[in-house]
């Protein structure tokens, strides 16, 4: 896949599909597949559903007529409002299938607040979880022209389910979508001020997912965890990622349940953000002291923080510390982790170096929402603590005299909704 000749989104789908119909797109928990249909029962996971590349197709394909049939049309906002699912991201590529937009919002909005950004991006169509969720927020929907629609209901609100659809229907739709035009509106944090509605083009995400692959590649057949919220642009480029890769992604139930499904899907890689990572290791160290073993957990991660030297003694130490502990800690991640992503937020060093000093690589990068996640990255073959690596392929980067950092890239986003002032301000600061 190149660069150089931009697709829409979905493609990934269609060329995945072409490529190999029968190979898993990925895990499910059956509690979430049965709004779905379309999965197989796992034999050695009786809680989980397969889903398949070319069932995900099909199941994209009915969504996108369902949407159509809604009358939802190319350039038509929709909001999705739900946890991070595989109905989160078949609905998302079924909306951008049709040239639709998909906006995600965080189930964690207060009314008022979620209100605002259903009215500031003109959503023509808005999706909750379910039922519960819809009651929150039903007295702020009025200015959605389409209404709502639900993934799980117990009757109250209509829920989304796929319609009948042939595959050149999809193919055609497809087909129509300029690259350049919006595929998603993702809404910043607003921590430095009011959230901006961030534009970004099937282009955009489909440089950043293409040129992330020599930095950090995967291997096909490789697993990941899925559980960051798909509102947030970088598992949504993860998502579009491991479709173009051939990862095949266990979608947690929730947050909790994530050691579980670590232990589970034996993940290759992990797309994770520091807290997460804080975690991993305080729930490493919680198993440790529940065993009686807290002083010798706490001995060998003060050695797996320590660069490895060529002496013997140092050699030892770490070899004593990954019999005794850090291998029970890859065990406890699944036994297969290769690599750690990590981004979102500055990693702290040292917990950088446990990990490695466990056997797993940690790799970090850094990006924004305005330049559609990753602009930099640490490649594999590189250990940095401490660094988000170099530029991307086609990203250009330089130190502002006040310090700031400028971004060029090909996957900058189109502008901020309905801020002409703050666009220009944006691209007024961009490297000439």
């Amino acid at each position: 896949m190149s660069a150089a000749s931009p697709k829409p989104v979905p493609s990934f789908l269609l060329e995945r599909a072409a490529r190999e119909p029968d190979a898993v797109l990925c895990m499910v928990p059956l509690s979430m597949q049965a709004s779905l249909p379309g999965g197989t029962a796992h034999p050695d996971h009786p809680e989980w559903c397969t889903i398949r590349v070319d069932s995900a197709l099909h199941q994209v394909a009915g969504l996108a007529r369902r949407l159509h049939a809604l009358g939802v049309r190319s350039g038509d906002r929709v909001a999705i409002v739900a946890e991070t699912s595989h109905l989160w991201a078949a609905t998302d590529l079924a909306v951008m299938s049709i040239g639709g937009v998909t906006v995600g919002l965080y189930t964690t909005l207060p009314p008022r607040k979620l209100g605002g950004l259903l009215k500031h991006c003109s959503a023509r169509l808005v999706i909750f979880e379910n039922d519960a969720m819809w009651e929150r927020y039903r007295d702020v929907i009025e200015s959605v022209p389409l209404g709502a629609q639900v993934f799980h209901s117990g009757g109250a609100v209509e829920p989304l389910r796929p319609s009948e659809c042939s595959s050149s229907w999809l193919h055609a739709q497809i087909a129509a979508i300029d690259p350049a035009q919006p595929a998603a509106i993702v809404y910043t944090s607003g921590t430095t001020g009011d959230s901006k509605g961030v534009v970004l083009s099937h282009a955009a995400f489909h440089h950043v997912v293409c040129e992330s692959r020599n930095a950090v590649p995967t291997r096909p057949g490789d697993r990941s965890v899925v559980f960051l919220p798909m509102a947030h642009v970088l598992q949504r480029f993860a998502t579009y990622r491991g479709l173009v890769d051939g990862v095949e992604g266990w979608y947690a139930p929730d947050i909790e349940s994530l050691p579980e499904t670590i232990r589970q899907a034996r993940p290759h890689i992990l797309i994770a953000v520091p807290r997460v990572l804080e975690k991993i290791r305080q729930q490493a160290r919680a198993r440790a002291v529940e065993r009686s073993a807290g002083s010798l957990f706490d001995w060998a991660s003060a050695v797996a923080e320590q660069p490895r030297a060529s002496t013997f003694r140092s050699r030892a130490r770490h070899s004593l510390a990954d019999r005794l502990v850090l291998k029970r800690v890859r065990s406890g991640l699944g036994g297969h982790l290769r690599v750690i992503a990590s981004g979102s937020a500055p990693l702290d060093r040292r917990l950088a170096a446990w990990f490695e000093g466990c056997g797993i690589a940690v790799r970090e990068g850094w990006g924004l929402t305005e330049t559609c996640a990753p602009a930099t990255a640490v490649p594999l073959t590189e250990s940095r603590p401490g660094s988000v690596g170099r530029a991307l392929d086609g990203v250009e980067l330089r130190v502002a005299e006040d310090g700031e950092l400028e971004v060029r890239s090909p996957a900058l986003f189109t502008e901020y909704l309905d801020d002409a002032e703050a666009t220009a301000a944006a691209a007024d600061d961009a490297p000439a």
